[in-house]
């Protein structure tokens, strides 16, 4: 795993919002890792003033913590690639 690729726990409190992502069509693939990984990132941030017991919230953050680890990984397959996509769809980032 890349050092820039952190793994996120669901205590603590950090400020932040969830913003959207226009994914184009000129973006290379690293640009949209960042975007992708960026709005990962603000989702934890935001699920982080959740309660601790949360249920919701540990729930979610079991799922951005699958997420980030999935767009760490340098050479996805294409089930990897699937369920990378899967998981975004689902979560609305």
């Amino acid at each position: 795993m890349d050092s820039d690729c952190p793994m996120f726990e669901a205590s603590g409190s950090n400020p932040g919002s969830v913003v959207g992502l226009v994914e184009d069509d000129d973006s290379s693939p690293q640009v949209k890792y960042e975007e992708k990984k960026a709005q990962v990132e603000e989702e934890i941030r935001r699920m982080n003033q959740l309660p601790s017991r949360s249920a919701y919230a540990a729930h979610r953050m079991r799922v951005l913590s699958k997420v980030l680890q999935l767009l760490c990984v340098q050479q996805r397959s294409a089930a990897e690639e699937a369920q990378l996509e899967d998981l975004f769809a689902k979560l609305s980032l």
